[in-house]
């Protein structure tokens, strides 16, 4: 039998340079641990190198996620999920 983990696995879809992994992050370090994020998704390579950058421990892909099958990445607990910058924002 596999041996349960003892930490939350999270995944951050449109991930930008990492503003809501950064929360993860300190929710992480004031609880002293067990909260990884483990996958982050965008489909601007820009952003993915940036979050890359500021989470290097991070599997990343940059991929049109209203596209991509979600059985390619790894399962986690918890996904956050936010609006897309396209669509929902003055940065198209």
């Amino acid at each position: 039998m596999a041996k349960k983990k003892s930490y939350i696995t999270v995944t951050d879809q449109f991930c930008g340079a990492g503003g809501t992994s950064l929360g993860v992050r300190r929710v992480a370090e004031k609880r002293g641990g067990g909260i990884e994020v483990k996958m982050a998704l965008n489909h601007w390579q820009l952003a993915i190198d940036s979050h890359n950058a500021n989470f290097p421990e991070t599997q990343h892909d940059c991929t049109d996620i209203s596209a991509c099958n979600p059985r390619r990445y790894p399962s986690t607990d918890i996904l956050l999920t936010s609006p897309e910058c396209t669509n929902h924002s003055i940065a198209k």
